[in-house]
């Protein structure tokens, strides 16, 4: 082969595509429950006649290759609704690897609103369970719950975006 210089180009069979690797997984929906520790939140059902923005929900979203899964949830409380009880815990949409480096660690981040006061806290999601996540808030000793960062009601909002290890290859 002759010496390339400075401004020669590759030929279309100098360099090798691999066309036999398989595509990554489209984006998925799922239906992620908030969770109560002693009694589940209910959203409410009803809609704002003033606020036609606010209406409870939720959504969810994942993208899993091999073994690495990235989520993007949220949820909206609404007219008729309630705080629950306890400890709040978000489920998952593909069970977690235990024992994984992210296990009892930060593994994203939750932005938290409060309709009543327009205040937003951001907080760390943290694995702790194979199926669920929690919620820490930086310079608290307790989880977000019920009660915690506020009392929970019409207007409030929570949005996360998380990566972890799953237990099995998608």
């Amino acid at each position: 082969m002759a010496a390339m210089g400075l401004g020669a180009t590759w030929g279309p069979s100098a360099v090798a595509q691999d066309t036999t690797a398989p595509a990554d997984g489209d984006w998925k929906t799922y239906l992620p429950k908030l969770m109560g520790e002693k009694a589940d939140p209910v959203l409410g059902d009803g809609i704002d006649p003033k606020n036609a923005w606010m209406k409870s929900g939720r959504n969810g979203h994942y993208w899993q290759s091999g073994r690495t899964v990235i989520v993007k949830t949220w949820h909206q409380f609404a007219i008729g609704a309630e705080a629950g009880s306890g400890h709040y815990r978000l489920s998952l949409p593909v069970k977690a690897a235990l024992g994984s480096d992210a296990w009892l660690g930060p593994t994203g981040v939750v932005l938290m609103h409060s309709h009543a006061t327009k205040v937003n806290r951001t907080g760390v999601v943290v694995l702790a369970h194979a199926e669920f996540v929690v919620f820490q808030i930086d310079n608290v000793a307790k989880n977000v719950g019920h009660d915690h960062p506020w009392v929970w009601a019409k207007g409030d909002g929570l949005n996360t975006f998380m990566i972890y290890e799953a237990a099995a290859d998608s």
